[in-house]
C-alpha cells in the first residue's frame, strides 16, 4: 500500500536535505581555506577527516531541527485540525528564508574569525557592539572581505530559489491534496517531533545531549573544530551568557581559593589582611630612582612573528637587538586574546576572566594600577593610542584609575588617519615624542604607555616613508612594518636628553593563531616581554622563569624601587617565581609549566600536553596530581581575582584593617 505523505511534511524534509547541502558546502569552504593556512600533516589518518564531515552533520542536524520545530509544529496542527494554511505557510516561508540566510551568514562569517582566533565564533563577536561603526569599518576596510561576501550572497540566492520554489510546490500541493485520515495525520505528527526531538538532541545513544565537547575526537585541533556549527557554538555562548551563574566565575570556593592563593604570593598564614587577603607591603631598599618609563603594548606581537614555533625569521630585527640589549623573559604569556586583556592586565596586575571585559565591567570599581602608584610618587601619567579613545572604554577607564591625559585620534593631523585603526604606528610614535618632551621639560617623572595597531587588519603600509618590506605577503610586510617603526622610535628616543633616565618595556596585547596544534595556541598566548634601559640594566639577561602581563607592573615598581603596597595578582619577577602561568581566551582557560600545557574548556574536555615538540597526546590521565595542583594554582588566583571584584577589594584601603604580610 502506498502510503500518502502530507505536503508539508514533504516540503520540511526537502528543507532540511537541501540545507544539510548547503551547510556541507560552508564547511567544505572552511576546510579547504583553513587547510591552505595550516596543513595536515602526513601522519594525519584521512578517515579523521571524513570523521569530522559526519560529526559536523550531527551539530547540521541539531541546528536544522531548532530552526524547523516551529515550521513543523505550526504546519504539523494546522494539517491536524484541517485549518486554513496559505498565511501560515507565507510566514513559515519568511521565517525560513530568514533564518536560514542567518545561519549562512554566521557560517562564512565564522571562518575570518577562526581565522584569527582558531575557535569557532562564539559570544565574543559582540564584545564591541556598542562601537559599530568602528566594528564595522574594520570590517569593511579590510581586503579580504569580499572574499567571504561573495558565498555569503551565493548560498543565500540559492536559499532564496529554494525555498521559493518548495513554496510554491507545496502550496499547489495542499490545495490540490485529498484530504488525509486522521490516523495518517496523527501518525506523522507523531513521527515529526519523534525526528524533531531527536535531531534537537543531536545523540540516539548517551544520557546526555550533543555538546561542543562531542567534536573533541582526534588528537588534531583543526579536525576537532571543523566539525562544530558556528551556529551552534554561538547560540551556545550566549546561552551560557545569559545564565547570570556565568556572569561571575565560580571555579572553587572564595575561602579556599584565598588561603591558597594567599600562600602563592608567600604571607604569612599570621599577618593575613582579611579585608585584602593577598595584599603585602613591598619596601624598597633604597629610595626610588625616578626614572621615566615607556611601555610599548604592541599589537598582535606574538612571538611566533619572532621566529618561535617555527615562525618566520628576520621579521623583527628592531625587536631582536632590543632584547638582546635587555632584560628579556622568554617564557612570558598574555593574560588573554583579546587588546583590553592586554592593556588592563599590563597595566593593572590583574588576570582574564573567561569573556568578562574589565574596562568596561569595572568603571566605577576603584582600582590602585601602575599609573596611581606612580602618580602618588610624582610622576605624570599619558596614555597613547591610534584610534577612537572611547573604543574598549580606554579613555574612560584609563582616566578613572591614574592617567592624566590619554592622547588618540582626535588629537593627530585627521591627514594622517589611514583606516578606522587611526593613525599608523610611526605617527603614533612621531606625535608622541613632542608630547614626551614637554613632560620631560617639566622636571618631573613620566609613565607613557602606548597601544599600537598597524598589526591588526585592515593592514596598510604607509606611503612617502623608508620603509621598504623584504616579505611578499602582507601579513609579513606588515609586521616589518611594525617592528620598524620601533625602530625609528627607539632611534629618536636615543637622541633625547631624558632617555638615559628612562626605563622602556615592550610587550604584546595579546598574539595570533598562527599555529594550530592547539585549539588555545600558544601563538596567540607567548609574548616578548623586554625591559630596557642601557644605564640601568647594563649586563643584559636571559630568564626563563614564567612570567605575564600580570608581573610587569610589579616587575616595573621593583626596578624603580618603589614602596607600594601589591594588592594584585602580579609578581617581581627579579625577587620571586611560579609555578606556572595561567592564562584565558574567552571558554578556555590554559595552565603552563616547563613541561606541560593544560588546557582546561568550558563545559568541554580537558588537556594536557608535553608542548616543547608540540606533542598532541593527551596525557591528562598520567599525571593526576600535577594536574590537580596546575588547577588549584590557577583556580584560585583567579577565583580570588573575582572575589576582590565583588567586594570591591581592587584598591587597597591601609585602613580598613589590620595590615597583611611584609615583603
Amino acid at each position: 500500500m502506498k502510503i500518502r505523505v502530507p505536503a508539508y511534511f514533504t516540503f520540511l524534509v526537502r528543507v532540511y536535505g537541501f540545507n544539510i547541502l548547503l551547510f556541507f558546502l560552508c564547511r567544505l569552504l572552511f576546510h579547504s581555506i583553513t587547510l591552505s593556512k595550516w596543513p595536515l600533516s602526513e601522519e594525519t589518518n584521512r578517515l579523521e577527516i571524513y570523521q569530522a564531515f559526519l560529526i559536523g552533520i550531527q551539530f547540521d542536524t541539531v541546528v536544522l531541527s531548532y530552526l524547523l520545530a516551529l515550521p513543523f509544529l505550526t504546519l504539523g496542527i494546522i494539517n491536524l485540525f484541517r485549518l486554513k494554511q496559505e498565511r501560515a505557510l507565507k510566514f513559515i516561508r519568511l521565517f525560513l528564508l530568514l533564518a536560514l540566510s542567518i545561519c549562512l551568514f554566521i557560517q562564512i562569517a565564522n571562518i575570518p574569525y577562526f581565522l584569527h582566533y582558531f575557535y569557532p565564533i562564539s559570544s565574543s563577536a559582540f564584545l564591541w557592539i556598542d562601537h559599530p561603526k568602528y566594528s564595522l569599518q574594520m570590517i569593511m576596510q579590510e581586503k579580504t572581505f569580499i572574499v567571504y561576501i561573495i558565498p555569503v550572497m551565493v548560498f543565500i540566492l540559492l536559499e532564496y530559489f529554494f525555498i521559493s520554489r518548495q513554496y510554491k510546490l507545496t502550496n499547489r500541493m495542499m490545495k490540490s491534496a485529498i484530504p488525509l485520515s486522521l490516523k495518517i495525520r496523527i501518525s506523522f505528527v507523531l513521527l515529526g517531533s519523534l525526528l524533531i526531538i531527536t535531531g534537537i538532541r543531536g545523540r540516539i545513544s548517551g544520557k546526555a545531549p550533543i555538546q561542543v565537547g562531542t567534536a573533541f575526537f582526534s588528537e588534531n585541533a583543526l579536525l576537532n573544530n571543523t566539525g562544530i556549527n558556528p551556529v551552534f557554538s554561538l547560540v551556545h555562548s550566549c546561552i551560557l551568557d545569559l545564565n547570570s551563574t556565568n556572569a561571575t566565575i565560580n571555579l572553587m570556593p572564595d575561602n579556599d581559593a584565598l588561603h591558597a592563593s594567599s600562600e602563592f604570593v608567600h604571607i604569612d598564614k599570621a599577618t593575613i589582611n582579611s579585608e585584602f587577603p593577598i595584599a603585602r607591603s613591598i619596601q624598597a631598599e633604597r629610595e626610588s630612582d625616578k626614572m621615566n618609563v615607556v611601555i610599548v603594548i604592541m599589537e598582535a606581537m606574538s612571538k611566533f612573528k619572532m621566529g618561535k614555533w617555527g615562525g618566520p625569521q628576520n621579521l623583527t630585527p628592531s625587536l631582536n637587538e632590543l632584547k638582546n640589549n635587555s632584560y628579556y623573559f622568554d617564557k612570558a604569556y598574555t593574560a588573554g586574546i583579546h587588546t583590553f586583556n592586554g592593556i588592563y592586565s599590563t597595566l593593572f596586575s590583574f588576570p582574564a576572566l573567561y569573556k568578562q571585559h574589565p574596562m568596561k565591567l569595572l568603571m566605577q570599581v576603584p582600582h590602585d594600577g601602575l599609573a596611581n602608584i606612580l602618580r602618588n610618587e610624582g610622576y605624570q601619567t599619558t596614555f597613547f593610542t591610534t584610534h577612537d579613545p572611547d573604543f574598549d572604554n580606554v579613555r574612560g577607564f584609563l582616566m578613572a584609575n591614574g592617567f592624566d591625559r590619554v592622547y588618540s585620534e582626535i588629537d593627530y593631523p585627521s591627514e594622517w588617519r589611514q583606516s578606522t585603526n587611526g593613525v599608523p604606528d610611526h605617527k603614533l610614535f612621531e606625535f608622541a615624542l613632542p608630547q614626551l618632551d614637554k613632560m620631560a621639560s617639566e622636571e618631573k617623572p613620566f609613565l607613557a604607555a602606548f597601544m599600537t595597531t598597524s598589526d591588526h587588519g585592515p593592514y596598510i603600509i604607509p606611503d612617502g616613508i623608508s620603509f621598504k618590506a623584504k616579505s611578499a605577503e602582507i601579513t609579513d610586510q606588515i609586521v616589518e612594518y611594525a617592528d620598524w617603526s620601533i625602530g625609528q622610535f627607539m632611534e629618536s628616543c636615543r637622541e633625547k636628553s631624558w632617555f638615559n633616565n628612562t626605563l622602556f618595556v615592550f610587550i604584546a596585547d595579546h598574539g595570533l593563531s598562527l599555529g594550530h596544534t592547539y585549539d588555545m595556541p600558544l601563538s596567540f598566548l607567548e609574548t616578548p616581554l623586554i625591559f630596557y634601559s642601557p644605564e640601568k640594566l647594563k649586563d643584559p639577561k636571559i630568564f626563563h622563569q614564567l612570567a605575564g602581563q600580570i608581573d610587569v607592573a610589579p616587575t616595573l615598581l621593583g626596578m624603580l624601587n618603589v614602596s607600594y603596597v601589591n594588592n594584585t595578582c602580579g609578581i617581581d619577577l627579579l625577587k620571586e617565581k611560579r609555578p606556572y602561568m595561567y592564562f584565558c581566551a574567552d571558554d578556555r582557560i590554559g595552565c603552563i609549566d616547563d613541561q606541560h600545557y593544560l588546557i582546561l574548556r568550558r563545559g568541554g574536555k580537558e588537556t594536557l600536553y608535553e608542548y616543547e615538540n608540540l606533542e598532541t597526546k593527551n596525557l591528562i590521565t598520567d599525571y593526576p596530581l600535577k594536574v590537580d595542583s596546575m588547577k588549584v594554582y590557577t583556580f584560585s588566583m583567579m577565583q580570588s581575582y573575582q572575589w576582590m571584584i565583588e567586594n570591591q577589594r581592587l584598591k587597597f584601603i591601609p585602613n580598613q584593617s589590620k595590615f597583611s604580610g611584609q615583603k
